[in-house]
């Protein structure tokens, strides 16, 4: 094992909020990836909060992630959880994105998914039992190593942050059975394949794979699945991600499914 050890610390941006007063789920994943590259899995043990200062150490092929003298997230190298099924037809995918979202975003200041001036962008739709959306990556999310190029790479952290969102609505096109639960990322990997770059249309789909029975949880969690795709059709990134029944906090997917405000 590489026995090099270091740490670095980084402050926590508003501008990649996702829970109301928290830092986005993807983004901090992504703090918690670092360098690491190939399936990266981060496992999120504790909220953060814009502001806030996280160090990160780096041990051979594993991250860990704390705020003061608490453990906030670990990261290594591992396999993405999720089965992916047949691709979409892009022409549905077009039709399902150009369509009004048939309920009210459920955090407009959300980094990923949100209406607020700065966020990336994504939209994101329902198409049968998947959820569906479409991407450009502007220049501001270049990853600020590639701006001299001719065509600028988007930024690991923009990717992560865009991932968790469109991953985790997938359970707003399928909501498990259990009316009232709510939902909270244990853990989240990303195998980015390619470089995704600024200026180029990416569609994203995302489904549920699997339940998960009482364990390591409390109350079990869900898995959903989801993949970046180019024009073309191919993947280009694949995630999966882990969301843990809570109680009464976090993504109710019933709650906003069943309203029909907007």
């Amino acid at each position: 094992m590489d026995a090099t050890h270091d740490s670095t610390t980084r402050t926590m941006p508003e501008r990649f909020e996702g829970f109301p007063g928290l830092m986005q789920g993807g983004y901090l994943a992504s703090v918690a990836a670092d360098d690491l590259t190939g399936p990266v899995r981060v496992e999120i043990r504790r909220p953060v909060r814009p502001g806030d200062q996280l160090t990160v150490e780096r041990q051979g092929t594993e991250r860990t992630v704390s705020l003061a003298d608490q453990l906030v997230m670990r990261a290594e190298v591992d396999d993405i959880r999720a089965t992916v099924p047949a691709a979409l037809d892009l022409d549905d995918v077009e039709v399902a994105v150009a369509a009004e979202l048939p309920w009210p975003k459920p955090f407009p200041g959300c980094a990923g998914c949100g209406d607020r001036p700065d966020g990336l962008g994504s939209q994101i739709r329902p198409l049968g039992t998947r959820m569906v959306g479409d991407w450009t990556p502007g220049i501001d999310l270049a990853d600020p190593e590639s701006v001299a190029g001719p065509v600028p790479s988007v930024s690991a952290d923009a990717i992560w942050t865009v991932v968790d969102c469109f991953t985790s609505w997938a359970l707003f096109a399928q909501p498990p059975d259990n009316v009232g639960d709510t939902y909270v990322t244990g853990n989240i990997a990303l195998d980015i394949q390619e470089p995704l770059h600024v200026g180029h249309r990416y569609f994203l789909d995302s489904w549920v794979d699997h339940e998960v029975a009482p364990g390591t949880f409390k109350l079990g969690s869900v898995v959903v699945g989801g993949a970046i795709r180019d024009a073309a059709g191919r993947v280009v990134a694949l995630a999966d991600q882990e969301l843990v029944r809570t109680e009464g906090f976090g993504m109710d997917p019933h709650n906003v499914t069943a309203s029909t405000d907007g």
